[in-house]
Order: structure tokens, then sequence, then C-alpha cells
């Protein structure tokens, strides 16, 4: 979701990470740099929000004035919760629980928006996609339980069921 130069990794290949764990930063001055000038800017306005409310009840400010203050404040708000989450994007983090199946950056390289950091595996749940003879067709169905071995691994026997199956034949 941002741009920049890895500057740590945290995880390696093979590693079980949770959902949301901290995997990796970019370099993040420039952007936690501008989020703390935004949070200033927004503290400053709130805090002159305030005053003029004060001031507005003993009738000595306009109501335009204050509704014009109120909207920059509402404007500096969502330029901090902007700049706020921009430097949270520096902080690469899972999607998902499961395996770091391939770490595709060292440290000090730069990646740019979308690109593939890590492969994370989530193993708890596979999908097999299987091509069975249209003679043998009629003998399965959806929700069916089924068994699965793979030739790589004899002796191991993969409990399964069946979700669906395609309505054409290939």
């Amino acid at each position: 979701r941002a741009e920049g130069q890895i500057i740590e990794i945290l995880v390696e290949e093979g590693d079980f990470v949770s959902a949301g764990q901290l995997l990796a930063r970019l370099d993040g001055d420039r952007a936690r740099l501008q989020m703390l000038q935004a949070e200033v800017n927004l503290e400053k306005a709130s805090r002159e929000y305030e005053r003029q409310i004060s001031l507005s009840k003993r009738g000595l400010v306009s109501v335009a004035s204050l509704d014009s203050l109120k909207y920059e404040v509402a404007s500096l708000q969502a330029t901090y919760d902007l700049r706020r989450l921009n430097y949270e994007y520096t902080m690469i983090t899972a999607p998902i629980a499961g395996v770091v199946a391939s770490r595709d950056v060292k440290h000090g390289a730069h990646v740019n928006i979308n690109d593939a950091v890590f492969t994370i595996s989530n193993t708890n749940r596979l999908v097999a996609h299987l091509k069975i003879p249209q003679t043998e067709l009629h003998k399965f169905s959806a929700g069916h339980l089924a068994s699965v071995n793979v030739d790589s691994m004899p002796g191991v026997s993969y409990e399964a069921q069946i979700a669906r199956i395609s309505p054409t034949i290939d």
C-alpha cells in the first residue's frame, strides 16, 4: 500500500505468522513527520475552535466565523487521518495467519505499491481440483465425503468433502 525502502525484515521463510503481525517496515520517516505535522495543525485548530465556542456563548464571535472554524477542524482531522494511514502503510503486516512461504525482498530493496513482498500460505484448508471421467460423474455429488491420496506422499490419506461439481464437461 506504500512505496519505499525496506529498512527491517522481521520474519523469514518457514515462520508462522498471525493475521495482522508485523512482517517488515519501510522507511517511514517522511510519512511519520507529515503525520506529526498534521497532528499539530489539528491540535492548534481544535484548541482555537474550543476557545471560539466559549467566546460564542458570550456573543463575542459570529456564527459564520465559528462554522468556518468548525469545517477547518474537520478538514484538518481528515488530513491527519490520511497522513496517519499513509504512515501505517509503511508497516507491512500479514493479511492472514499462516506460514511464510516466500520472502520476495531483501533489506534495503525499494518496493512499489502493489509489489509482492511475502507469500503467506494457510494450509489448514486446501482445495483440490480433480478431473473425473464423464462416465464416472454419476457417482459423485456436492456434499459427498471423499478420501484423497497423493502419489508424492504414499500412505497418507486426506479426508475431504466435495464442494461443487462443474456444470460443464471438459
